[in-house]
């Protein structure tokens, strides 16, 4: 089997880390709206059990579940050089963005306001106090999270993008070989077909 090109290893090894975290996120995602997590108040219980939210987390939780499956199944092919690796991790890139995307815009669009009202409710038992620098702190920390979660979202399956559209990975898929030490001269290379 020829040498995979350096860059793929490292991709498929951070692809590896990347989907055993996302699978373990997507499992707990799943189990989450079902334990008495947060504050228990009234408001945050009502939200628990509203149809959006349950989607959101359930449904979605299970799609980026998926998705990271798919990307371990896609990597440890990648390293293997198999051909159905390489589409797998291109379809994984495309729906890991739409999931994402989804994901995000339903939460600042909806349930980020919906959360903060809950929890910053009046009849909420106490659990938090509404001072106008608990409340600047937590919209804050709400915007920054979310826009990490969309840089990484949008970065990673890039990534991946270009590492498989190198020409090198994309020779190594196709089972060509061209050996990159400039002492060694392509005419006499016994992998060239020409």
């Amino acid at each position: 089997m020829p040498p995979k090109p350096t860059s793929l290893l490292v991709m498929c090894i951070l692809a590896i880390i990347w989907s055993s975290l996302g699978i373990l996120g997507g499992l707990w995602g799943i189990i989450a709206p079902f334990l008495p997590i947060g504050p228990q108040s009234p408001e945050m219980n009502a939200l628990r059990h509203e149809g959006l939210y349950l989607f959101t987390v359930l449904g979605l939780g299970c799609l980026s579940l998926l998705c990271n499956v798919a990307l371990l199944a896609g990597a440890i092919g990648a390293l293997k050089l198999r051909k159905w690796s390489r589409t797998l991790l291109f379809t994984y890139c495309v729906a890991t963005v739409v999931v994402s995307i989804t994901a995000l815009g339903i939460q600042m669009g909806y349930l980020n306001n919906r959360i903060f009202t809950a929890t910053f409710a009046s009849g909420s038992g106490g659990v938090m106090s509404p001072s106008g620098r608990a409340i600047t702190i937590m919209r804050l920390t709400m915007i920054v999270s979310t826009a990490c979660v969309l840089l990484l979202t949008v970065a990673w399956p890039t990534y991946i993008i270009i590492v498989l559209a190198r020409p090198k990975v994309r020779d190594a898929f196709d089972g060509k070989f061209v050996p990159s030490n400039a002492a060694f001269p392509i005419e006499s290379n016994p992998y060239d077909p020409r």
